[in-house]
This record gives C-alpha cells, structure tokens and sequence, in this order.
C-alpha cells in the first residue's frame, strides 16, 4: 500500500486536495480529489469534512512517529473518523479502493478500538505499522514533496488546530461550569484564541469565495444567472424582470500597472464613491477595502446594515440621505430590488463573491438526517426571503431535505439566542460568520455533511444610475474591481492582512455584535468582539 497526501493553501487552513492510493492489487493508484463530484480525471471526490481531516492528521503523524492514533470521545477527530468507517460512505470506498467482499482496503492498515463509544471511554483509531510503511506515505503540500520531519510537523500542528475537539452538547440546557472563578489570565487567553480564530475563520472565507466565483468568463456569469432563474422564489419574485439578468457582465483583468494608476486617476476625479454592503460579505468587503487602502482609491465603505433585506428596503423608502453609488446584494434581495426597485436608481452590473451559509444544529452528534429530517423544524428567515431561502431551495431540489420539513421564521440575533439559551433540538441555517462564531463558543455544531456548494450563494453588484452613465469612471472602477479581486485571490498574505484590518475595525464589530445578537452567547467578557 503505498499513499500520497497533497494539500494546497498556506498555514493556517491548509486544505487536502487529492489523495493517490496504490493498492495492494491494483496497477494504477487510485485518485481522488477535492470536489463535490469526481471529474474526468479522478474516481473518487471528497469534501473537507472532519473525517477527511482526521484521516489526513493520522496518515501525516504515522509518517511523522510510524505509530500514530487518534483518541477521543464525541465530537472530537477520532469520533469523526470513527463514525465515517461504520457508516463508509462513498467518499471512502473511492479513495482507497474496496475487496472484492465490498470492503475498503483503509481497514487493512487501520485499527480501532471501543468503536461507536458502546463501552465507557474514549475511541482510538491508529495505524498498522506493519501493513502501512512510515515511509510508504508521501506528504506534498503545494505541490512540493515535504520530506523533512520539521515541515511535516507544522502541518500537522494545522491540521490539528482544525479537528479541535468540540465540547458534547445535550438536548436541553447546556451544563456550565460556574463553581470557580474566571482568571484574568483565562480571559485574557481565551480572548486571543478567538481573535485567532476569527482571522483564521475570515481568510478562509475570503480565500474560498473569491475563487469559487467565475466573475471573469461569460461560462461563469451564465451559470450564475441560471442558478438565479432555476430557483423557485427568484423565479416568482423576479417574474417578467428576469430579463435584466442579460445585463449582466465579466471583470476585464488588467494588465501593467501604468493601467492601473490611470483607472485610479479617472476614478478619484470627483467626489468620493459611497458603497454600502452588508456585514457578513466579507470577501466584498476585503475588495473594496483593498482598493480604499492599498491603491488609495476614493471610495466610502458603509457597512452599517445587518443583511441585504434591509438593504432593499431601505433603497425603496429612499431611507439614505445620501444614497449609495454602489450596493452587493444577495440574490433575493437582487431579484426583489429588480422586480420592484430595478427601474428608478440601480442598474445590476455583475455578481460579486459568494457568501457560504450552514446549516447549525445544538443536537449532538446525531444523522445528518436525523438533525434535518422531517420530524424538525429548521430556522431562518421565511417571512421576507433572504439568502438562507435560496439555501433552503438548493437543500430541497437536492433531496436533502424533505417536504414535510416545517420551516420558522426566525432572525439571526434570535437563533443565536436559542442557542445560548440551550432550547432543545434547534436547528437553523447561519451565514458566514455566525456559524463559525457560535461553534467556537460550542452552543452549536454544524452539519458537515453538506456539500459546500449548496450554502454557497452568489451576490450582485448594483450601480446608482448616475454613475453608469459616467461611463468612463463606472467602467475604470469595474476594472480595479477586477484587478483587486485577482491581486487578492493570487496572494493569501493580503487576504490575511485584510480580514485583520476589518476585525479592528470597531465600527464593523459592532454591527456584527448587534446583527448576529452575540451578546447572548454568555462568555467571558474579554472574549468578545467589542
């Protein structure tokens, strides 16, 4: 049996991206990547889920140690690892190939002890040293073959810092410890940790979105609309305006960058632009604050809005005193603003990058069909359809979610609060970051068992009338859109240091605090974003 492991990305969130195994009867190795569906040049696809995670940490420490295991009770790596090998699921019976009995060649080189937890007692998982060689693991990371003891441990240091051991929940009220007191030190530490945590969680995001979105090809931008025009609600909300999605246009990369000080120029002969965007689209956000930092373009970024909904209606009741030159909206609230505002000020341009959404559940570790089967009821915004509707939709016209599921409108601060408050069995869909932020304080778990595809949906750039009719300058901002876009996407340490450039920002603090109704999750107060 022989393994290769290659991973892309850069500390911290490195990610797997494709796994060759050479079996023990079989002339060709084995290849999977990661992707929601194998293409043409693999048999097997799989998703960074907690169980991938885990067997990558395992694989890495056995060529580490050449005597690896993993431990743990519910919720951590081990149970997650455990958990895939009873339940073998497609992804692993692809990677590593099955017997002709239909069982996968992973058991023959990995043991496990107190499986399922059905005897007191944490699981344990590890390697065979004599059916699996230390040396018969190659490790790749960007391509290049890691082969020194030290890189190989940094790597799995990452990989452990992202199959933390998540605190077991129970239906009903959490249990908290409040006999001893909380230190300074503990506050203090933990208030770094989540700091940690939230740039870590804001590159990844950013990072993941811009290049998961095709704004740069006419292929891209037409898969985009179809998504659109394919999803029920859209449909009905957007009725005979669905035609205006023709509108709809690439980013033009640019070139030297004399190009790009020329575009500047003509953007900045005039009065600053004013650009409003909800709070949770981050990747938007790093673009435009980018473009106002780095190349000192003349833009004002008002993220003083809790989601695209109230965006809508605040353009509709001509709410702002001075409107906005530039909006990203969610795709219901893009199709509501076309149906019923698109005709007075705003005119949709192109999308702009997606923002991901989960579903969350406080149930433990049950089926993902359990947590979401029709018996539950699942909470998000219903009454005026949002991004987490068009979620919903993807889940359903994908068979993951049944008919008879019943839905309750709820707003994100309040989900929160259930949360922090131990309702019983509460289960909701969160957008970015919520779902991370309420995971880290362990008031919820998210089903990864999802595919990362669903939760992902488009945004859309509008521009104010008078803009596009100055062309020159509405065409010159398109382009440094682009290229700020592009920039970004080619270099994580820019996207690392624009997540931490928002994150000091108090404004933007504050309105995620207030949005996301943070200040129910009953923590230490020096773990907070104020």
């Amino acid at each position: 049996m022989e393994i290769s492991l290659w991973f892309v990305g850069a500390e911290p969130g490195v990610l797997l991206d494709r796994t060759e195994v050479l079996g023990p009867r079989t002339l060709h190795p084995i290849v999977s990547v990661r992707s929601v569906t194998a293409p043409n040049r693999a048999q097997g696809a799989f998703r960074w889920s907690a169980a991938v995670k885990a067997l990558s940490l395992l694989l890495i420490e056995h060529r580490i140690t050449g005597a690896a295991t993993l431990s743990g009770e519910r919720g951590s790596a081990a149970a997650s690892l455990d958990y895939a090998l009873t339940k073998r699921p497609n992804w692993l019976m692809d990677m590593f190939g099955t017997t002709r009995s239909g069982e996968t060649h992973l058991h023959y080189f990995i043991y496990r002890r107190n499986s399922e937890q059905k005897l007191p007692g944490p699981v344990e998982i590890g390697v065979l040293a004599a059916k699996l060689l230390p040396e018969r693991i190659s490790i790749y990371l960007n391509g290049v073959l890691l082969d020194d003891l030290h890189s190989l441990r940094i790597l799995a240091d990452d990989l452990r810092s992202q199959t933390r051991s998540k605190q077991p929940l129970v239906a009903g009220r959490r249990q908290r410890r409040l006999s001893a007191p909380i230190q300074p030190d503990a506050i203090e530490e933990e208030s770094k940790a989540f700091r940690k945590m939230l740039e870590r969680s804001y590159a990844r995001e950013v990072h993941r979105m811009l290049w998961a979105t095709d704004v740069f090809t006419a292929r891209g931008i037409r898969h985009s609309v179809q998504r659109l025009v394919n999803d029920p609600t859209c449909r009905r909300i957007l009725g005979s305006s669905k035609r205006r999605l023709s509108e709809l246009g690439t980013f033009v990369p640019l070139g030297v960058k004399e190009e790009v000080h020329s575009l500047i120029s003509i953007v900045n002969a005039g009065r600053p632009l004013r650009v409003c965007v909800e709070r949770g689209q981050a990747p938007a956000i790093c673009i435009m604050r980018h473009l106002q930092r780095q190349y000192r373009v003349a833009i004002e970024v008002d993220m003083n809005v809790n989601h695209s909904v109230e965006l809508v209606r605040r353009l509709g009741t001509y709410s702002y005193l001075h409107p906005p030159d530039i909006c990203f909206l969610t795709v219901m609230a893009a199709s509501t603003q076309l149906a019923h505002f698109g005709k007075r000020e705003y005119v949709p341009v192109s999308f702009m990058p997606k923002i991901s959404h989960r579903v969350v559940s406080n149930a433990g570790e049950l089926p993902l069909r359990d947590i979401t089967g029709a018996r539950g009821e699942l909470r998000f915004m219903t009454e005026v359809p949002g991004s987490a509707t068009f979620y919903y939709n993807n889940l359903r016209s994908a068979g993951v979610l049944g008919r008879a599921m019943k839905t309750v409108h709820a707003e994100p601060d309040e989900i929160t609060s259930l949360f922090a408050a131990g309702a019983e069995s509460t289960q909701a869909i969160m957008a970015f970051p919520f779902y991370d932020i309420n995971s880290f304080r362990r008031v919820c778990r998210v089903a990864e068992e999802y595919p990362d595809c669903y939760g992902e949906i488009e945004t859309m750039l509008f521009m104010r009338r008078s803009l596009v009719r100055n062309k020159r300058r509405a065409d010159a901002l398109l382009a440094l859109i682009g290229h700020a876009w592009l920039h970004l996407r080619e270099n994580p340490g820019l996207i690392q240091q624009a997540a931490s450039s928002l994150l000091d920002d108090p404004d933007y603090r504050a309105v995620l605090c207030r949005a996301g109704g943070l200040v129910h999750l009953e923590r230490a107060k020096g773990d907070t974003l104020q």
